[in-house]
């Protein structure tokens, strides 16, 4: 019994840290491409987005334990869950940072009036 027990419990260590080394790999490369400029434009965003993805992949398989549930219906909860959770922080934050950018950004007519003022015109 303890042989089990033990068998049982290394094979879960082993999946959290191949889990964990594969979040950790993943979100490096993310800050490396970014930093370093290795794409430009929207080919950095696609990649992002498909390493987002992985990611995604990567919690759901070793922390989730998707694939080794027993009924399906509890792994269709958790899939749906996170992607409502990903899709509220994504597009809330595209949503927040296009709402600030509209806010802070001057109009051409004030940016026009604040330099005719500084000029003495």
């Amino acid at each position: 019994m303890s042989n089990q027990l033990t068998a049982s419990t290394n094979r879960s260590l082993i999946a959290y840290s191949v889990g964990f080394a594969g979040s950790v790999a993943l979100t490096l490369t993310a800050y490396f491409l970014v930093t370093n400029d290795i794409f430009s434009g929207w080919t950095t965003v696609l990649v992002i987005a498909g390493l987002a993805v992985l990611q995604c992949i990567v919690q759901l398989l070793f922390f989730l334990h998707l694939g080794q549930e027993s009924r399906p219906r509890w792994q269709l909860i958790s899939l749906l869950s996170m992607l409502v959770i990903f899709c509220v922080v994504v597009f809330g934050s595209i949503w927040v940072m296009y709402d600030l950018n509209d806010r802070m950004m001057p109009t051409t007519q004030q940016m026009t009036d604040y330099m005719n003022k500084q000029a003495g015109f």
